[in-house]
């Protein structure tokens, strides 16, 4: 009797138990599908005009850009908490340049997108692929994916009125786009290969007949805006380098911080400079332009530690007429900078922080006040 109860209540248990794995089981198995069938998001991540970047953005994309500085104020920030690391900490390089670009088609492309990217790609050194390279493909190259808007939409708002070269009625059509071709690039660490890049860029959107967009620096341009900034800007193989990236600006407490979007194109880092006395705005997004055109000239992997800033080394002659036209008579034209890994985990960054005593704040204006001179 015994016995009999005893194997009747272990089958109980078996099958409690084998029914409760099978819930717990499907369960999971439901869970995992619903979770698998999220769509995946775009990331968003807006050049100047002359020298400096200040194009507005959306509220959906990074900090609002030079300007339109955010007009909400968070709690302030002391000077301490807005200070980078004073010692340079990890800090991976770039190992390539990249680039996310798109030209936006309002009905179909006026010439097939394949055969337009191996037409303007022809007598350059750009190789092109459809779809991904291989593996064993040497930069530069660019990678072609015909998408449909639904699979890539077009970024409407502050960031489309903005947009270069584009009448009214060009900018009001192109939300309505039906297709998108995302070129993906991949460049040597030197910048020369960007022009050849750019270059083949802009005989694509006139192939096709599209509007030009630059995922990393947020900023649409119509195929002559384009040319203009992008390649007519260079001299004798030396980018003018705030023509192919964005600086954004944010209001953080009583001060402003800025970072650059777009110096992945030259298989630079980011910069990122804070603690900016709202006053001197105008004149850091000036230093980390010259710091982004220093770096780019170099033409080797920038690292964490000091840097020189001289506003007379700088190579490109237009670049460094407009930054020298920004300098008073008593400026030293010159800043010792140090260079530490920023906060950004995801982009590899370096934030532009000065040698000296003082608070962050006043390091920043006697850096200023050194490379362009007090201010009146």
């Amino acid at each position: 009797m015994n016995q009999r109860v005893v194997v009747i209540v272990l089958v109980s248990l078996f099958t409690t138990c084998f029914v409760g794995t099978c819930a717990v089981t499907t369960t999971a198995v439901i869970g995992a599908a619903l979770g698998d069938s999220k769509p995946e998001k775009r990331r968003t991540y807006e050049p100047p005009p002359e020298p400096e970047p200040t194009e507005p953005t959306e509220s959906s994309t990074p900090p609002e850009p030079v300007d339109e500085v955010a007009t909400a104020e968070p709690d302030v920030a002391t000077d301490e908490e807005l200070q980078p690391p004073d010692e340079p900490g990890d800090f991976e390089a770039p190992l390539i340049g990249t680039g996310e670009f798109a030209v936006f088609h309002q009905e179909k492309a006026k010439l097939d997108p394949w055969a337009a990217l191996q037409k303007a790609a022809k007598g350059t050194k750009v190789k092109v692929f459809k779809g991904s390279a291989p593996a064993s493909a040497i930069p530069p190259y660019l990678e072609l994916r015909d998408l449909p808007v639904a699979d890539y939409a077009v970024i409407a708002g502050e960031t489309l009125e903005a947009a270069r070269g584009l009448t009214p009625a060009a900018k009001a059509a192109l939300p309505k786009a039906k297709r998108a071709s995302v070129l993906d690039a991949a460049l040597p660490l030197t910048g020369a290969p960007l022009f050849d890049v750019s270059k083949v860029l802009h005989s694509y959107a006139q192939l096709t007949g599209g509007v030009l967009w630059d995922e990393e620096a947020q900023e649409y341009l119509s195929a002559e805006a384009w040319k203009t900034r992008r390649i007519d800007s260079w001299e004798k193989g030396v980018p003018h380098v705030s023509m192919n990236f964005t600086v954004f600006v944010s209001t953080v407490g009583t001060n402003v911080e800025i970072h650059s979007a777009g110096l992945k194109h030259f298989g630079l880092p980011e910069l990122e400079l804070k603690a900016i006395p709202k006053a001197s705005k105008d004149s850091a997004v000036a230093l980390l332009n010259a710091t982004a055109q220093v770096l780019a000239e170099a033409k080797r992997a920038p690292a964490p530690g000091p840097l020189t800033v001289e506003l007379t080394a700088i190579r490109h002659a237009q670049h460094r007429k407009n930054l020298e036209a920004k300098a008073s008579a008593d400026a030293e034209k010159a800043v010792e900078l140090v260079l530490v890994p920023g906060a950004n985990e995801k982009v590899p960054t370096l934030a532009i922080t000065f040698p000296g005593a003082g608070s962050p704040s006043e390091r920043v204006e006697d850096g200023l006040s050194a490379l362009f001179g007090a201010p009146e």
